[in-house]
């Protein structure tokens, strides 16, 4: 199978990349505006590796890509809310990726979209129940995703998933070097699951 990852270079991508290139071919697109090219490293000599420095706004160059791909799994985007104003890239950038799907005959995308589409509602855990309610520009480009992915996939039987990621870790990064020193903990916290429970065990 082939399988093009968007924004491969940022946190949640480069690990995807990692897990599909054990069993899969891999593209990933990443312009580096946000993401970092140590977090690919690792993967730049792999056989079923291919890194492509671009954008998602280069239309000509998704069509060039997705032909012949299983699936793509879109990750690249402006994260923070200030930046994310840009509309080129989260909305327009999320177009053009659901357009050269459809053009180039690719079955399905998984896109990332975020649990602040549903605003600052104290009702936790979030779920897709909830009515959108979008605070920010950032959360507007992602409600926006959202509606045209269903309208690809039922113009176009495209598969589209939107992922609601809420707060993500980096395990591998800092982020867990400040936790140690918060939490008065010797080891690396060890987490495990499907996100259907919590667990976290740390030495």
């Amino acid at each position: 199978m082939r399988s093009i990852v968007t924004g491969g270079t940022g946190f949640i991508g480069s690990n995807l990349a990692d897990t599909l290139a054990q069993h899969h071919d891999v593209v990933i697109i990443d312009n580096l505006a946000t993401g970092r090219r140590e977090n690919i490293e690792h993967l730049l000599d792999h056989p079923r590796v291919t890194f492509i420095e671009g954008s998602i706004t280069d239309l000509d160059l998704l069509k060039e890509t997705f032909p012949g791909a299983d699936g793509i799994f879109h990750q690249a985007a402006i994260p923070s809310v200030p930046r994310s104003a840009s509309i080129e890239v989260n909305m327009d950038g999320t177009v053009s990726v659901l357009v050269a799907a459809k053009d180039c005959g690719v079955p399905a995308v998984v896109a990332a979209s975020s649990s602040s589409v549903y605003g600052d509602t104290p009702v936790l855990p979030k779920h897709e129940g909830m009515a959108p309610n979008p605070l920010s520009p950032y959360a507007v480009t992602k409600f926006a995703d959202e509606c045209y992915g269903k309208v690809f996939s039922d113009l176009y039987g495209i598969r589209t998933v939107f992922q609601h990621d809420q707060t993500v870790l980096e395990c591998r990064g800092a982020v867990w070097i400040s936790l140690r020193k918060v939490l008065h903990i010797s080891s690396f916290p060890d987490c495990r699951g499907r996100g259907r429970k919590r667990r976290v065990t740390a030495g």
